[in-house]
């Protein structure tokens, strides 16, 4: 997809980036992108896809915003409490780029709507802050195809990985649901959203340019109060009930 005047002068300090160039730019302006969840993942991983020039950007959540969001939700303000997440999200957004294709879909996934709602996708960027709706993104994923960014933070720690199906390990091989929390109430603090959110997007754009070094089949786990992290190798299992015996179509 061409890059028009105005697009050259938008991102005019990025394209110059070795990496990028206009070749890496029409790449992000022709890519087609879902962030599920524009809560505190998502709302830094919208803001720097819609800047960075995706072209096509589809969002989806179904909740309200409430006070309690306001201290790591950056998409979403005082002014907008109440308002379904995907509309005050679509508002904020088409503030940052006006000029790039943005959809919200306000609407709860679940086993009848994911196929419909995810197909169609360049690759797919988990956000939730619930266990039974990510793994069946997961599923869903590796059932379509489709790569599957994933991070998740829980009070000062962080972790991203990137799940390609047939290739890498999948959620349930790294995380399998039997040994995982039920417990979705999680403590964030609003810095460490905004950290992880930046490097998940980081990675997204990277995969889309055609770098190489990507979370690719590892895990990332981040402590910002420790400032340590640790990338670690995931392990496809064989026996795994998603993506076991290479299940992916």
């Amino acid at each position: 997809m061409k890059l028009s005047t105005e697009d050259l002068n938008r991102y005019k300090r990025q394209i110059p980036i070795k990496e990028i160039q206009i070749k890496g730019q029409e790449r992000l302006k022709s890519s087609k992108i879902i962030v599920i969840g524009v809560g505190g993942l998502g709302s830094p991983v919208s803001i720097y896809l819609a800047a960075s020039g995706i072209g096509n950007l589809t969002i989806i959540d179904y909740d309200k915003v409430d006070l309690s969001n306001l201290n790591r939700q950056i998409l979403h303000n005082e002014k907008n409490l109440g308002k379904s997440k995907v509309e005050s999200a679509l508002e904020n957004l088409l503030r940052f780029n006006s000029a790039i294709n943005i959809r919200g879909i306000n609407k709860k996934i679940d086993e009848k709507n994911v196929v419909e709602l995810l197909s169609g996708h360049d690759l797919i960027i988990d956000c939730l802050d619930n266990f039974k709706t990510r793994y069946l993104i997961n599923d869903t994923a590796c059932k379509l195809n489709i790569p599957l960014f994933h991070g998740g933070i829980s009070e000062c720690y962080g972790q991203i990985t990137i799940i390609i199906p047939n290739e890498t390990a999948c959620l349930e091989c790294i995380m399998p649901q039997n040994q995982n929390s039920k417990n979705n109430n999680f403590f964030v603090l609003g810095a460490t959203a905004c950290i992880v959110g930046g490097m998940l997007a980081g990675e997204v754009i990277k995969y889309l340019i055609g770098i190489e070094k990507i979370l690719k089949g590892k895990l990332l786990l981040y402590d910002l109060f420790n400032l340590k992290y640790i990338i670690v190798d995931t392990l496809k299992r064989d026996d795994c009930p998603v993506c076991g015996g290479n299940k992916c179509q």
